[in-house]
C-alpha cells in the first residue's frame, strides 16, 4: 500500500497513521485463507464428485487389502529377501490401507465433514464469495475496534472502507447489495460489538 493510500486508510477509519499501519498488516493476512478457499473451490466444484471419489476410495482400498490378505504377497513388501521383514512391511500396509478406507468412507457419508477435509465452506455458504466469508468479519472487527458505528450508506465511510480494501487486495468490489445485507446479519448477530471469540485479536 502506497503513503497516499495508508493515509487515506487512516482517515477512513479515524485512527493515527501508525495505527492504520498495524490494522492493515491484520487485514493483508486475510489473503492467504482467501486464496485456500478459492483454490478448494477450483478443485472440488462440486461436493457430489468428492463425495463419490471418497466412496471409490474406501471402496478400492478395501479391495486391495483382500487381494492382498488372500494372495499372501510377502514378496511386494520385502526390502530385504527376509520373510520376517516382508511380513511386518504387509502387516503395516494393511493397517493403512484400512485406516484409508474407513477415513474415506466417514467422510464420504459426512458431507459438512468432507467439505471441512477438502477445504470448502459450509453448505450454507457455499454460493457465498471467498471474500465475504474470509475477509469481511476481520473488516467489520476492524471497524468496530476504531470506534465506527456499523451502517450503510451508499458510498459513506464503510463501503470507502472496504472498496480501498478490496482494491488493495485485487479483490472485486463489493456489490452495494451484498455489503448491505452482510452488515444487517453482523448487526442482527452481534449488535455493535466485537464478537467474544474475537476479542482476543490485537485490534
Amino acid at each position: 500500500m502506497t503513503p497516499d493510500r495508508m493515509a487515506q486508510l487512516a482517515q477512513i477509519l479515524g485512527v493515527p497513521l501508525d495505527r492504520a499501519e498495524r490494522l492493515w498488516k491484520i487485514i493483508e493476512f486475510r489473503r492467504l485463507p482467501m486464496e485456500w478457499t478459492d483454490e478448494a473451490r477450483a478443485r472440488v466444484p462440486a461436493i457430489k464428485d468428492e463425495i463419490r471419489d471418497l466412496e471409490a476410495i474406501s471402496r478400492h482400498a478395501r479391495e486391495l487389502k483382500r487381494l492382498i490378505s488372500e494372495k499372501r504377497a510377502y514378496f511386494a513388501f520385502a526390502v530385504e529377501p527376509k520373510l520376517e521383514t516382508s511380513a511386518n512391511e504387509r502387516r503395516r500396509f494393511l493397517r493403512q490401507l484400512d485406516a484409508i478406507a474407513s477415513d474415506a468412507e466417514r467422510f464420504s457419508k459426512a458431507p459438512d465433514l468432507a467439505r471441512k477435509v477438502a477445504g470448502l465452506p459450509r453448505a450454507e455458504d457455499a454460493r457465498t464469495a471467498t471474500e465475504a466469508l474470509e475477509l469481511w468479519p476481520q473488516l467489520f472487527d476492524v471497524w468496530r475496534s476504531c470506534g465506527r458505528r456499523l451502517a450503510y450508506t451508499p458510498n459513506g465511510p464503510l463501503h470507502r472502507f472496504f472498496k480501498l480494501v478490496h482494491e488493495e487486495l485485487g479483490v472485486p468490489a463489493p456489490s452495494a447489495s451484498s455489503l448491505r445485507d452482510a452488515i444487517r446479519r453482523r448487526i442482527a448477530t452481534y449488535g455493535q460489538t466485537l464478537p467474544s471469540s474475537r476479542h482476543s485479536n490485537p485490534l
